[in-house]
């Protein structure tokens, strides 16, 4: 989920929506898988982040925001499994600009994306 001026306050939900749907989905994601793989000694978080998220650009700033934050939380998970030597692997892929189906009726339902995530 990406677009819009930041410091337009008529944007506050979307703001919110876009950090849920690109950040906090990740970190829940993680808080549910992550005890079972490390019972288990096995498994392999892999996260999707962005390019923008190297850079600031314009027009984009609240989801670079939220693919920064991917990048800073895959970074710590890796140090923090590796503290503990675990054998629980990190992946954060940076695909580039890709063109999508902005249309899609559930765009920003969490459940929808976290369940087209696992399928």
């Amino acid at each position: 989920v990406w677009g819009h001026l930041y410091i337009d306050p008529s944007k506050d939900q979307f703001i919110q929506d876009q950090i849920n749907v690109n950040l906090m989905a990740h970190i829940w994601m993680n808080r549910e898988i992550l005890p079972s793989m490390l019972e288990r000694n096995s498994g392999h978080i892999v996260a999707m982040s962005s390019m923008s998220s190297m850079a600031g650009v314009a027009n984009i700033s609240t989801y670079t925001v939220s693919k920064w934050g991917i990048n800073g939380m895959m970074e710590s998970l890796h140090n923090e499994l590796k503290q503990f030597n675990s054998d629980v692997k990190t992946t954060n892929i940076l695909p580039y600009f890709v063109q999508t189906n902005e249309k899609v009726s559930s765009f920003l339902d969490i459940r929808y994306k976290t369940h087209t995530a696992i399928t």
